[in-house]
């Protein structure tokens, strides 16, 4: 996960200015995927799974928990 978000950074900073998106706006097509697949089951906090289901969700729409426990168990 770490590999694709250093990888798209990357391609960003090569990119011009004005075409440049936040990185807290990019969704990994491979953590859609996952998510979908999923079918709606809530997965256990902290897990691999939950990770994912962080990696899609809005950064807005996340909590200081939700932030705390992504730093601790994603990163």
């Amino acid at each position: 996960m770490a590999d694709i978000a250093e990888k798209e950074l990357k391609a960003q900073q090569q990119q011009p200015q004005s075409v440049v998106q936040g990185v807290s706006d990019i969704k990994p097509q491979e953590s859609i995927d996952r998510v979908a697949a999923l079918n709606g089951r809530v997965p256990d906090v902290g897990s691999d799974d939950w990770c994912e289901v962080m990696m899609v969700k809005d950064a807005k729409d996340w909590t200081v928990d939700e932030q705390s426990l992504f730093a601790k168990h994603c990163l």
